[in-house]
């Protein structure tokens, strides 16, 4: 039984490479950056190239893009997943508060639908 586990464990290793690939490679081809959501659309029109070139060199944009992945890949399984964007707070803080709501919101919903589900069963029976 505990070699079927693994198995299957290591099965959802190249699945969850594979998706972090494809939603990192949609973020790419999305247009703009990340410069572009950082500054105001009035200030970036006021910007020179010089200064866009070097806020694009500090948060590592200019990279190629699998090199820019494999970086990115390599902090998150070192667990730093960066920080907000809008906030400026570490990710990982972001998680931590935002946790026990998310696990309260799934308790109930699978408490809710199997009630629901089982009390439909047996009336659908």
């Amino acid at each position: 039984m505990s070699s079927y586990i693994i198995r299957k464990f290591l099965m959802l290793i190249p699945m969850l490479l594979v998706i972090s690939f494809l939603i990192y490679l949609g973020m790419e081809l999305m247009p703009g950056d990340a410069v572009d959501f950082l500054i105001p659309p009035d200030a970036l029109a006021t910007m020179s190239q010089e200064q866009l070139h070097a806020m694009r060199e500090a948060l590592g944009l200019n990279d190629p893009f699998f090199l820019r992945y494999l970086k990115w890949l390599w902090g998150m399984l070192h667990g730093d997943f960066g920080y907000s964007m809008q906030s400026g707070v570490p990710v990982l803080t972001l998680m931590k508060n935002h946790l026990p709501a998310t696990i309260e919101l799934t308790v109930t919903a699978l408490v809710m639908s199997s009630v629901f589900g089982i009390i439909l069963g047996v009336v659908c029976a």
